[in-house]
């Protein structure tokens, strides 16, 4: 979607008095009928994740400086990636301050990226239909993500590029399949909390168009993440319109690292980068526009239709 066009959104909401307001969830999954049930879960308001790798590239201002202000920072958990970043094969060696027996790893192909709780905060007691249940019949979610940011003029990390990518586990048909496609906006940091917040979309190729076969074309796909609100899905309510957003909530302890925690790699650049590594446990949340905003929104959008007909014509 053009900025042109997500402006003239924004300036239609603010001429029909609509309030962004948004809430998290509830939301239910839709799978599809298993040996488990019918293929809808209870309601859930959260997805969690516990133990994965997650690893911080730092790049100084100067090469082999500090890491302070105006130092950017990669985070991800893609292989290929952190290839590139010098990091390659699990080693084990001193920090850039001589503490020796700092191990980072180069994060597996699979593995190390399952979300393991549906609703972490407050345990589902309703019909799971199936999930992270390890025998045949059984599901699950797994996610690659790269975060790009920086450290601002007043020390503080923060993240306003990159992407976080769902997709569905099994043994069935549908297995591997792309669920979300989680767009990075900016983060919120205090303390050691840390979350990150984006919009997420259905145009997983980045063609623009969200109706290709894997993606809203796809019923599987379209299916799954389903409002209990407003009755509709996630394809239903965002279309091409960028309303739902999420948010990453998850602790990083110390928010910058300090130099007995990092270790010197060389990338394919040549340029020398510091490694941290540090285990990630989160929780993911889904923000909905209620279903009041929902109709403005839909009024707003005829509104811009209605006048560029006028303006063909």
């Amino acid at each position: 979607m053009k900025l042109t066009k997500l402006s003239k959104i924004a300036a239609s909401l603010v001429l029909v008095g609509a309030a962004a307001q948004a809430v998290a969830g509830p939301v239910y999954i839709n799978r599809g009928a298993s040996i488990f049930g019918d293929g809808k879960t209870g309601q859930i308001t959260q997805l969690g994740l516990t133990g994965s790798l997650a690893t911080s590239i730092y790049e100084p201002v100067v090469p082999g400086g500090p890491i302070g202000p105006g130092a950017k920072i990669y985070d991800t958990n893609i292989k290929s990636i952190l290839n590139s970043f010098g990091v390659l094969g699990t080693t084990t060696g001193s920090s850039i301050n001589g503490t020796p027996g700092v191990t980072i790893k180069d994060t597996a192909s699979s593995g190390q990226r399952n979300i393991d709780a549906l609703n972490p905060l407050d345990p589902l007691t309703d019909d799971t239909e199936g999930f992270n249940v390890p025998f045949a019949g059984g599901w699950g979610m797994s996610f690659n993500y790269y975060f790009t940011g920086g450290i601002s003029a007043g020390g503080t990390p923060y993240f306003n590029g990159g992407y976080f990518d769902l997709f569905y586990v099994s043994g069935d048909a549908n297995n591997g399949k792309q669920l979300l496609h989680m767009n990075v906006k900016n983060s919120d940091i205090a303390i050691s909390n840390l979350d990150i917040l984006g919009t997420f979309t259905f145009d997983f190729n980045g063609d623009g168009d969200i109706t290709d076969a894997n993606e809203t074309a796809d019923p599987f796909v379209a299916g799954f993440w389903n409002d209990i609100l407003s009755g509709k899905t996630f394809a239903e309510i965002e279309g091409d319109s960028g309303v739902l957003s999420w948010s990453l909530d998850t602790n990083v302890d110390p928010p910058i690292p300090t130099p007995s925690q990092l270790r010197a790699f060389v990338g394919a650049d040549g340029k020398t980068r510091y490694v941290r590594q540090t285990q990630l446990d989160s929780s993911i949340d889904f923000e909905v526009p209620e279903p009041g905003t929902l109709s403005l929104l839909g009024l707003s959008m005829l509104g811009l239709a209605a006048g560029a007909r006028r303006k063909m014509k």
